[in-house]
């Protein structure tokens, strides 16, 4: 299962989805979608944009962290260990 986690990410930068869909130029309305795992298909290369605009927010902010793509979404596992 794909669980996204931009909405922990925008609160930390202290952004709104609005600020990352100006410098990503990705409508605010998927964004908003993603953030609230509400989002149904993402394709890979809005992913990619999303990071990217996070590290520049990041940078702009004097941040000293990296963003990657475990900061958009992760993936739980349904399969149990049959131990």
């Amino acid at each position: 299962m794909i669980e996204f986690t931009l909405e922990k990410t925008l609160n930390e930068l202290e952004i709104t989805v609005y600020r990352l869909s100006k410098v990503s130029k990705i409508n605010p309305h998927t964004i908003h979608r993603i953030a609230k795992n509400e989002a149904q298909m993402l394709d890979v290369q809005k992913i990619d944009i999303l990071i990217d605009s996070l590290n520049e927010i990041a940078i702009d902010k004097g941040f000293n962290r990296i963003y990657g793509i475990e900061d958009v979404l992760i993936h739980k596992s349904n399969v149990r260990d049959n131990d």
